[in-house]
């Protein structure tokens, strides 16, 4: 039984050591240069959310309006 569990670990330890060297870190860029803002229409439902959750009547189409800042010192461009 013994021998079996320091078998069991091991295998364990050897199949980590294979696998831990290939392991990447992926870092995602923090430099956000730009602030959205939500400009919220009278038929939002919470007007305290930040995200549009509108009330609105079947096959009606409305538009939507966000606010862009540039809050970096490059130029960005917007696409919508």
């Amino acid at each position: 039984m013994k021998k079996r569990i320091i078998i069991f670990f091991s295998t364990l330890l050897l199949l980590l050591a294979t696998i831990l060297p290939f392991a990447t870190t992926i870092k995602a860029d923090s430099d956000k240069s730009y602030a959205i803002q939500a400009i919220l229409p009278n038929n939002q439902i919470n007007k305290d959310e930040s995200y549009f959750d509108l009330k609105v009547e079947p096959n009606k189409e409305q538009t939507l309006k966000v606010l862009i800042a540039n809050t970096g010192s490059k130029p960005i461009t917007v696409k919508a």
